[in-house]
């Protein structure tokens, strides 16, 4: 089983909460568990700082899951992830669909800043939507966006 803590943007030492991957899923559809009741939130591998997050000379990767953020900064790179694509959002006191608040934690003005979803992304309409939307938001705040496609065998 592998269990992956969620820290605090601001506070590197506070978990805000967790997911979990046993070893055997029961769904191999929904392989990652989460509290009920929990928030999205980015999941930034702890070795990334807050001074990391703030400086917009150091490019930034925004993918899905914690273990490819995990292998981006195991080589060097600033990567925070969601657990989806659709995970970049969260919900409001009033159930409405808003940008995670973290956003505003990130230094995106001026930063090269690659999305870098499953390949999927450009075969499923669904999936290329929120892509662009993310995209759309991302520039709303600055950054130079990038979308990537990485292509396996």
């Amino acid at each position: 089983m592998l269990i992956f803590p969620y820290y605090s943007l601001e506070d590197r030492e506070k978990v805000l909460t967790h997911s979990i991957r046993p070893d055997k899923p029961e769904d191999p559809k929904n392989k990652y568990y989460k509290p009920r009741g929990t928030k999205n939130h980015f999941y930034v591998p702890k070795t990334l700082s807050t001074e990391d997050l703030q400086n917009y000379h150091i490019p930034i990767f925004i993918t899905e899951g914690e273990k490819k953020a995990l292998c981006g900064a195991s080589h060097g790179y600033a990567v925070v992830s969601i657990g989806g694509v659709h995970s970049w959002k969260t919900k409001d006191e009033n159930d409405k669909s808003i940008p995670l608040p973290e956003f505003s934690k990130i230094n995106f003005q001026n930063r090269k800043t690659y999305i870098v979803f499953d390949s999927d992304w450009l075969e499923n309409l669904n999936i290329f939507q929120s892509v662009m939307e993310l995209s759309r938001f991302l520039k709303t705040l600055g950054a130079e966006v990038l979308c990537v496609c990485i292509r396996g065998e």
